[in-house]
């Protein structure tokens, strides 16, 4: 009895010695890293491949949100919903139900599919609820916002715009709903319309639109209102809002924006806390000649430059990506995001403003950009610092799976102006520009902040006209 329980003593003391020494090879491999073993001892809490924070909820609520929400009256009124708004979130939620059961359903017939250039037109400028993204979103990652987990052979290959027409199907009460991927339309029927979004409850929405004073300041035509027979010497797209009726002038508030303090009017050790959180104690940090701040270990570089340009990128190998991996890689984006955020940025929203498959890489690039008091805020300036890259979105990440890869991003903080001003948001100003030009092709216009420079005070909105080419045109908008 005696030596059998000596026996289990000792084989206690071998498993206590064979996790001791597997311990210490972890803090060895740590040391070769130039670090302390205290990051060793933090990995072993958290996942391989998991981000810090996974709630797909949150994400889903956070970045799968529309770029622009209109509601049309059929005749030449469009309303732009304000997000804060009741009415957006009725209506968006509504949508989305739309989505998921078109995306988990019945695939749409040859007779349901066009060109895009064929159809997009004449949907626009009818009654119902216009919903537009920034570019167009991979069917796959939109899958997985709606958590949907359908095929989707003859479906579109991703979502740009939708147009929902309430009432507008085969049986009594239906709706159709139009999706474009930006190369066709594709129609679908919903048999079980929501209430709200049809008949009664849909015009209940335009009457309290068309009296609610909020809303005269948010009523625009489009593009294809102005220009029913097509004769503008320009290509356009035919949802483009546009200000044409009073009231003519627009309220907007300037804005300034600068480079965190926070990176230069903190210690190095601050910053490196408030960059890499848990993991600093794996990182030597530096500071270099042009006051660029350098974290680095075998596996990872970090540099932010003295502008606010962050650029981190992986500097081991990785594996090429599989097209099921992109909601992976997007959990792995919004998580660096978070991180890095809640300490730099301010004043402003970020928003998904692109996602697609790099195929010559193999990895996912998402994009995304910032947005003040539902203005968005355009890049556009060659900052001369981090291998003289232009800026043309606030943050652009490469992802597979498993982690972040690549990151550029312009950490900006933004302040608000206390005084509203009028500008003149008149479409006939920016259209007299664009006579200018010819052969030109236009993908949108819109009302935004143009980041510029470095820094900039008293900023006030310009209109962003983006062509067909991916070139950008700015018209400053005049004050009253």
């Amino acid at each position: 009895m005696q030596l059998l329980k000596n026996e289990r003593i000792k084989s206690y003391i071998l498993i206590v010695l064979i996790i001791l020494s597997f311990i210490q090879i972890g803090i060895l491999l740590s040391y070769q890293s130039h670090g302390l073993p205290i990051g060793f001892f933090a990995s072993i809490f958290r996942s391989v491949g998991k981000p810090d924070f996974v709630s797909f909820k949150n994400i889903r609520d956070e970045y799968f949100v529309p770029f622009r929400l209109a509601v049309s009256d059929g005749q030449s009124s469009h309303w732009l919903i304000d997000k804060d708004d009741e009415l957006y979130k009725k209506i968006w939620d509504g949508t989305k139900t739309y989505l998921n059961t078109a995306l988990s359903g019945k695939q749409p017939s040859g007779g349901d599919i066009w060109p895009v250039e064929q159809k997009w037109a004449e949907l626009v400028i009818k009654k119902g609820i216009l919903v537009e993204f920034r570019s167009s979103i991979g069917i796959g990652l939109i899958k997985w916002f709606l958590d949907i987990n359908a095929e989707n052979a003859g479906g579109p290959y991703g979502v740009h715009k939708i147009m929902v027409i309430p009432g507008d199907g085969v049986v009594e009460r239906s709706t159709y709903l139009y999706i474009t991927d930006g190369q066709m339309v594709y129609r679908y029927i919903i048999y079980n319309s929501i209430s709200e979004l049809i008949g009664d409850g849909f015009d209940g929405i335009i009457n309290k639109l068309k009296t609610d004073k909020k809303y005269e300041l948010k009523s625009y035509w489009v593009m294809k209102n102005i220009d029913p027979a097509n004769k503008l010497p320009f290509t356009y797209s035919p949802e483009i809002l546009c200000v044409v009726q009073r009231p003519a002038y627009r309220n907007y508030r300037n804005i300034s924006y600068l480079v965190p303090e926070k990176i230069f009017s903190a210690g190095s050790d601050e910053v490196a806390e408030l960059v890499l959180a848990s993991e600093k104690f794996s990182y030597d940090g530096s500071v270099d000649y042009e006051d660029t701040i350098i974290f680095k270990n075998q596996d990872n570089l970090y540099r932010i430059y003295k502008n606010g340009l962050l650029e981190y990128r992986y500097i081991s190998s990785h594996e090429r990506v599989s097209e099921e991996e992109i909601d992976e890689a997007f959990v792995q984006a919004c998580s660096f995001i978070k991180r890095i955020s809640e300490n730099f940025v301010s004043g402003a929203g970020i928003y998904l403003s692109g996602a697609r498959m790099n195929r010559t890489q193999g990895t996912f690039e998402f994009r995304f950009d910032y947005m003040v008091d539902e203005i968005p805020v355009v890049f556009d300036y060659n900052s001369g610092m981090g291998g003289g890259k232009s800026a043309s979105n606030a943050i652009v990440i490469e992802a597979n799976g498993k982690r972040v890869l690549y990151c550029k991003w312009m950490l900006k903080e933004f302040n608000q102006g206390s005084k509203v001003i009028k500008y003149d948001a008149r479409a006939e100003n920016v259209i007299n520009e664009l006579l200018k030009f010819s052969g030109l092709s236009v993908k949108d216009i819109l009302a935004a902040y143009v980041v510029s420079s470095d820094e900039g005070t008293d900023v006030g909105p310009s209109w962003v006209v983006e062509k067909a080419d991916g070139e950008r045109h700015i018209v400053m908008l005049n004050r009253e």
